[in-house]
């Protein structure tokens, strides 16, 4: 086993039987050989593989932390608040959701362009 940073998801499968699970590929993203401990510093270099049917060697992904400092951070779309005396995240206002407040809630009602009576309302809670 090598030590590295490993990112799994439980429906990444390199195969759909169950034979040979042992040797199963079931991480999504994974570092080289590392015993850092710092992933921002380590998601800059340039040695991260990534699992899409085959493994893909010098795959570049950015990792941030998700706190903020003010509502600058929050894209002046949220207030930054603490959740602890530690950790402080964006509150986003009606209508925006995302880490940093980054997206635009989409519209409830969707029209059909073939029939201007037909209507559907989306459901999702994008809150969560």
């Amino acid at each position: 086993e090598i030590e590295s940073w490993v990112f799994r998801h439980p429906k990444i499968r390199s195969s759909l039987d169950n034979i040979g699970e042992e040797h199963e590929c079931n991480w999504l993203l994974r570092s080289d050989e590392t015993d850092d401990f710092d992933l921002v510093e380590l998601s800059a270099a340039e040695n991260w593989f990534l699992w899409k049917g085959e493994i893909k060697q010098d795959y570049k992904i950015k990792v941030r932390c998700a706190e903020c400092a003010n509502d600058s951070d929050c894209n002046y779309f949220g207030k930054c608040v603490s959740e602890t005396e530690v950790d402080q995240k964006c509150e986003c206002f009606p209508g925006r959701f995302g880490v940093f407040c980054e997206n635009e809630m989409p519209c409830e009602v969707i029209r059909s362009e073939k029939d201007r009576n037909t209507t559907l309302k989306i459901v999702k809670d994008w809150t969560k």
